[in-house]
């Protein structure tokens, strides 16, 4: 019997184990799966309110056409990014078995997805800033709002309250795109392990 070769053996076939604990990486993707069916019906849910909303602008007859024109391209474009955010998400449902390479190739599809959704946040957020404002330049000119009380106020409650909503948004998804980018290197290099 030979000590220092069975010691030897267990050590190597010890370092071929995938440093994956495959019971909680079954628990995360199934836990990860409830939140994006929560997601997504959130999502549509508060799009359904947002489409009705600018609906209502648009159908209503004391609104300028101007303002009606926003509200056409806000519904656009809520419809776009929900369309946009359902393709990202395509493939990132199930994985295609219950082994430790196929749950963790799943991990980087949703990892990649998040960090697509998370673009198409940003630049929906962009979008709609720059057609909010190219719409409300009229009223945002200073010899307009100076001698209008009323309107300089909704100028300024609108900055108040919208201002900060839109840099978290911008920070937000920088933070996440970040962090999934960390994520992701990490889950390759798990699946590089588990591959050789």
């Amino acid at each position: 019997m030979n000590v220092q070769g069975d010691w030897i053996r267990w050590g190597e076939a010890w370092q071929q184990q995938p440093s994956v604990d495959i019971d909680w990486l079954r628990r995360r993707v199934s836990r990860k799966l409830w939140r994006m069916r929560l997601t997504v019906t959130l999502e549509l849910l508060l799009n359904a309110v947002a489409v009705w909303q600018t609906w209502r602008l648009i159908a209503h007859p004391g609104v300028e056409l101007r303002w009606k024109l926003w509200a056409a391209c806000a519904m656009l474009l809520v419809l776009t990014m929900q369309i946009l955010f359902l393709q990202a998400r395509r493939g990132t449902w199930r994985a295609s078995g219950n082994d430790p390479g196929d749950l963790l190739q799943l991990t980087a599809r949703r990892t990649i997805a998040g960090i697509r959704m998370a673009r198409v946040n940003a630049g929906g957020l962009a979008l709609l800033i720059v057609v909010t404002l190219l719409v409300a330049a009229p009223e945002l000119t200073p010899e307009h709002w100076q001698h209008d009380a009323r309107l300089r106020s909704l100028i300024l409650l609108q900055c108040a309250l919208n201002l900060p909503i839109v840099v978290l948004g911008f920070v937000g998804c920088a933070w996440y795109i970040r962090r999934q980018r960390g994520r992701l290197r990490d889950v390759q290099a798990l699946l590089r392990e588990c591959e050789d």
